[in-house]
């Protein structure tokens, strides 16, 4: 399996004092607040949201389908997605998943009113442009 690790991270910096302020998504900095011991919180911006969507995917032909369907069954069960919004905070994809209040009201929902259309598209074209004139004008390189 594999996942994107998101590298510098932005949460420990601010849990260790290093930073004041870190932009991240809702799953991850609703995780780390958690382990943090109160060192960092987390805010949403009231001019709005992303919504991220993780995907699981199946590599067509692959040796080991059986035993990834499986998983991927299992991954996307009701109780492997209660237990992961418990857990990390990623809203569930199954309809039926049941949350504590508590979890509930610290997960993203698809339907909040906040969360803005994003072009990826157009966020990865201008990506290194951005990326370049960070270094330039706030790392100084």
């Amino acid at each position: 399996m594999n996942t994107w690790e998101p590298v510098p991270d932005v949460y420990q910096p601010v849990i260790s004092g290093t930073s004041e302020f870190g932009v991240g998504w809702n799953a991850r900095a609703q995780y780390f607040s958690e382990e943090s011991d109160g060192a960092m919180g987390v805010v949403q911006p009231d001019d709005g949201i992303g919504f991220q969507i993780n995907t699981i995917n199946l590599v067509e032909g692959s040796e080991k389908a059986a035993a990834a369907q499986e998983f991927m069954n299992y991954a996307l069960s009701k109780e492997a997605q209660e237990s992961f919004a418990e857990a990390l905070f990623y809203a569930p994809v199954v309809s039926d998943a049941e949350l504590p209040e508590s979890v509930k009201d610290r997960v993203a929902d698809s339907a909040d009113p906040a969360i803005v259309d994003i072009d990826w598209i157009w966020l990865a074209d201008h990506r290194d442009d951005w990326t370049e004139q960070w270094r330039r004008s706030v790392i100084g390189g």
